[in-house]
């Protein structure tokens, strides 16, 4: 896999967001890696890491329940 790596702007435009989004994402924990002082972005990784996201968001782990817990009513 060759591919060019992005900077913020580039990825904004890739992405269609703004600014503001990617901050938001870095905070979250989006895949990011520099280059001086500068974040660049692999595209791959970071698509990769907005489906886990939106799959976390679309579907939350069920909470299991213990079926040997009484119900009180």
């Amino acid at each position: 896999m060759n591919e060019k790596p992005l900077t913020t702007s580039e990825l904004c435009e890739y992405l269609r967001i703004r600014k503001s989004t990617v901050d938001q994402y870095n905070r979250e924990g989006m895949p990011r890696f520099y280059v001086g002082k500068e974040c660049r972005y692999l595209p791959s990784k970071v698509i990769a890491w907005l489906e886990r996201r939106s799959e976390a968001r679309l579907c939350p782990q069920e909470s299991v329940t213990n079926p040997r817990k009484e119900i009180s009513l």
